[in-house]
């Protein structure tokens, strides 16, 4: 879901100015090409380890599914094919064209509650009455994910949550058409902002 590049950074820690000493990743180092999971580890531990001459240098870790040969080749294919298309650029530019886009519903829908994320992972609170803060019941959030399937926008319905995590390539043109899909789930009036 997040994949390099998805917060408009090749990690979310970049975007907080964080170097990670480690860091835990799964499908994101493939972009989800090829299923895999890596523990990366700075220098700095990793001299830590290899200084070690007992047990204390000892990495010890499962191995379950493990050995598969095409993971350590889909590796370095898929994150030199992610960097040559600069998809963290893309991400940041169109997540923020696409977050102007969601900022005029909270403006003009009163069941749109707050808007959060970077880039291009994105959610979206729903209220059933943003003055008293009530939020959208699990029946009512039932409805609101048929339009999405629907028009094809890929988003994940939690509690009272849309989450949107579309392809980290989406071009500006494709982002346009969200926010009028989160207005035709909700069944309110289209704002003249996004009817024009």
């Amino acid at each position: 879901m997040t994949a390099l590049g998805r917060t408009g950074a090749w990690t979310g820690a970049r975007l907080l100015g964080v170097q990670s000493d480690m860091m835990c990743t799964a499908n994101a180092i493939t972009n989800g090409y090829f299923p895999f999971g890596a523990t990366m580890i700075s220098a700095e531990v990793a001299e830590v380890f290899e200084a070690a001459s007992n047990v204390d240098g000892l990495i010890e870790h499962g191995y379950t599914c493990s050995g598969h040969p095409v993971g350590p080749a889909a590796v370095p294919v898929a994150t030199s094919e992610t960097m040559w298309l600069n998809v963290a650029h893309n991400a940041r530019q169109v997540g923020d064209h696409l977050m102007r886009g969601l900022e005029v519903l909270k403006t003009t829908s009163p069941r749109v509650g707050d808007i959060g994320g970077r880039g291009l992972m994105l959610a979206i609170d729903l209220v059933f009455n943003r003055e008293i803060g009530e939020l959208e019941t699990t029946p009512e959030m039932r409805r609101v994910d048929h339009p999405f399937f629907e028009q094809g926008v890929p988003a994940r319905i939690h509690a009272n949550n849309v989450i949107l995590s579309p392809a980290v390539l989406l071009e500006r043109n494709q982002a346009d058409s969200i926010p009028w899909t989160v207005v035709t789930a909700l069944g309110v009036p289209l704002p003249a902002v996004l009817a024009d």
